[in-house]
């Protein structure tokens, strides 16, 4: 065996959930060595993730975070000539939304001859972030916006959409700078459906809707959902966005019994689950490609500047 490298640690943090990926470079391929999923108890977030780094038994200290929407949003912007501090102020002033400009972490990076792309975060949500990584051990090196890892994830699909507990996030990659836009439909809403339908509690709901499905329940918000998304794809094709061929679900949502059938007749696409991931993997194939909705996330952050 050649020489052994570890890659930064990618971390995801999601809203019940946290993943962990660990990934070496050996003769020159990558290889998924460990994911660990640990389920965030009490809103303890920094217990989950300690617990998940601690799964992957890896010495590797650097991690790579992720940064999505409502906290973060990524942009191109076209300026006139300045000079780059008054460019990333000018973009500071635009995310502000009528707050202070300091409450944004804002940076610009040159796209073209005169385009630029433009990214920013709360500045809490970036503290925190990193304050609670070092915490666990870990050392930040890179705050990536989750499109991107999406994209490595996932790069034979046009789109994404990661269906999350509390909402959905639909990437369109149809340009350089990938569209992102939040659905305030999750899985969520499909538990409580359920719920009301069957007259059970939220605990019951779930433990149903991952084992047999919704059965009839839950429709309405399926379609609501794919109207939503068949609206955002219709509009970004006007704009001159590639079409959407692909669309890969992510998320634990993404399990949900016909939901990616009533995807797929409101757009006309295929839907899958998996992607053909290009680099090797310590796993079963079988399991890889059973977990890749829930790792994707995880593994793209820490291919964060490497080509697998």
């Amino acid at each position: 065996m050649g020489q052994v490298t570890t890659l930064p640690i990618g971390v995801d943090v999601g809203s019940k959930r946290v993943r962990a990926c660990a990934i070496v470079r050996c003769d020159g391929l990558l290889r998924v060595e460990r994911v660990s999923t640990v389920d965030i108890v009490a809103g303890d977030v920094e217990a989950a993730l300690g617990a998940a780094i601690r799964a992957l038994d890896s010495r590797e200290k650097r991690c790579v975070l992720a940064a999505r929407p409502p906290d973060a949003t990524l942009w191109l912007a076209t300026f006139p000539p300045m000079r780059s501090a008054e460019r990333e102020r000018a973009a500071a002033f635009s995310v502000r939304d009528g707050g202070d400009a300091r409450a944004f972490v804002t940076r610009v990076r040159a796209f073209g001859a005169d385009t630029f792309a433009c990214g920013s975060i709360a500045r809490a949500a970036l503290d925190r972030a990193v304050a609670r990584s070092r915490r666990v051990g870990m050392r930040p090196v890179a705050i990536d916006f989750e499109a991107f890892a999406w994209r490595r994830a996932a790069p034979n699909a046009d789109a994404v959409l990661d269906v999350g507990a509390e909402m959905s996030r639909l990437m369109v990659f149809g340009s350089h700078v990938p569209e992102v836009s939040v659905i305030p439909i999750g899985g969520d809403a499909f538990t409580q459906a359920m719920q009301n339908a069957i007259g059970i509690d939220a605990a019951q709901a779930e433990d149903r809707k991952r084992e047999s499905g919704l059965g009839s329940c839950g429709l309405a918000e399926m379609q609501a959902l794919a109207a939503r998304v068949f609206e955002i794809v219709t509009g970004l094709r006007a704009r001159g966005f590639a079409d959407v061929r692909t669309l890969m679900l992510g998320g634990n949502g993404s399990r949900i019994v016909r939901l990616s059938d009533i995807l797929a007749d409101a757009l006309g696409c295929t839907v899958v689950r998996e992607d053909r991931f290009s680099i090797e993997s310590a796993y079963p194939p079988d399991v890889f490609r059973a977990a890749s909705a829930d790792w994707s996330v995880a593994i793209g952050l820490a291919l964060y500047g490497s080509v697998a």
